[in-house]
């Protein structure tokens, strides 16, 4: 065949081969997918990189589950996802699709759960979301949304977990109107300036028995008196309030199929903490960060169902430690940011049933930090027991990426 004739046919072989080449992940794409997730996060991904992911996703249905997180996706790039019928599941977080993409995803007839955390969506694109009926998933945190966008979402009675947090422009107006939803399973509105006001709306939710999550607010204990009253949810998180001993004490009462409670940095005592280790439902607590002593810590020794058990950041010493430790039912304790020393230790070491202990920034000898790692947990951490406190740095209530976390753990157990 001659020069002149295969020319030709050279030419169309490369013209048929679709140019995505420029985009080290697109790339790359099929060392981004993980079984049924093609996690395509911080890829520097804009509009014009959506009709390469279409192709491959085209050509591997298997795979319903986008992750496209931080990169440079606006109104086109959504218009683009929302003709991706294999998907089911799409995390879009810290793009700009606005309400024109938001509206353009709310009329996918295939997503069934979205996460659109900080990407510019007010009132209009929200309205659109709620409108959709094959949503049961919708994480909107960050968000210049207000009770109006909100109370739109309300109405949509097929989203069964809810993630509205961080979201500075709303009220205990939209915690009012979504508390009256019957289908809401799961509803997250961390750090949304919710008060008593709207925890005691919350309380009536006919739906809601999977999580109810109102960290960082500015609940008090009337909002946990009301909260109490509330027997239907498996977790109920009120950390970073200002929840004291009254509050603690009406939560110590509830009697429900509550398996989580966590009321960590709030104002609880020795009283608080006495009361909560009578309840025999709970089975996994968090009191990090209150103003428990030992006399707190030592409450819970008796305790018979009660399984994981943070103290972080108390004024626990030596004392509550060993009592704590003759606990043979714990199977998970956080003592960091304590008082602890070798005697602490020790005793902690000789616990037949921890598996996973965290005793960080104490004042732990080698001696005792020897005792524990011979004790083989499943998970120790020892770390800060030797003085040099420099890098000291205390936990925050919850980091934006364990947030994130928490919600995906929900939907897969929950929807997936």
């Amino acid at each position: 065949m001659s020069l002149k004739k295969i020319l030709p046919l050279i030419t169309l072989c490369f013209l048929s081969i679709p140019v995505y080449a420029t985009n080290l992940c697109i790339q790359n794409i099929d060392q981004h997918v993980d079984r049924n997730v093609l996690e395509l996060e911080d890829c520097s991904l804009n509009d014009q990189d959506m009709p390469a992911i279409a192709a491959y996703l085209d050509k591997h249905t298997d795979i319903n589950w986008l992750d496209v997180v931080d990169n440079n996706i606006g109104p086109n790039g959504a218009i683009a996802i929302a003709k991706m019928t294999t998907l089911q599941t799409l995390e879009l977080d810290n793009n700009q699709i606005g309400d024109t993409g938001a509206a353009a995803l709310a009329k996918s007839t295939s997503l069934q759960n979205i996460s659109l955390w900080g990407n510019q969506i007010g009132d209009a694109g929200v309205i659109a979301l709620s409108a959709d009926s094959t949503l049961q998933g919708l994480q909107l945190n960050n968000n210049p949304i207000t009770d109006k966008g909100l109370s739109a979402i309300a109405k949509n009675t097929s989203i069964q977990i809810l993630d509205a947090s961080s979201i500075k422009t709303i009220s205990d107006s939209s915690a009012e109107a979504l508390a009256k939803n019957s289908g809401l399973r799961t509803l997250y509105m961390d750090n949304d300036g919710i008060t008593d006001t709207g925890a005691i709306a919350l309380a009536k939710s006919p739906s809601i028995q999977w999580e109810l999550s109102l960290m960082q607010n500015k609940l008090t204990d009337a909002g946990a008196i009301a909260l109490a009253t509330y027997s239907k949810a498996q977790a109920l998180y009120l950390n970073g309030n200002q929840i004291g001993d009254h509050g603690a004490k009406a939560l110590a009462k509830m009697t429900s199929a509550f398996g989580l409670l966590a009321l960590g940095y709030n104002r609880i005592t020795d009283q608080g903490a006495a009361a909560l280790a009578e309840n025999q439902y709970f089975t996994f607590m968090m009191l990090d960060y209150n103003q428990i002593t030992d006399k707190g810590a030592e409450a819970f020794v008796n305790n018979p169902v009660l399984q994981q058990l943070y103290l972080e950041g108390n004024q626990i010493t030596d004392a509550g430690a060993s009592v704590l430790a003759t606990n043979s039912k714990l199977k998970w304790l956080g003592l960091g940011y304590n008082q602890l020393t070798n005697t602490g230790a020790f005793a902690l070491a000789k616990n037949i049933g921890l598996q996973t202990l965290l005793v960080q920034f104490n004042h732990i000898g080698p001696a005792g930090i020897s005792a524990l790692e011979a004790r083989h947990f499943d998970e120790l951490e020892t770390y800060g027991n030797d003085g040099k406190l420099v890098n000291k740095k205390v936990a925050g209530i919850e980091t934006s990426k364990e947030h994130k976390q928490r919600f995906m753990q929900s939907l897969k157990k929950h929807l997936s």
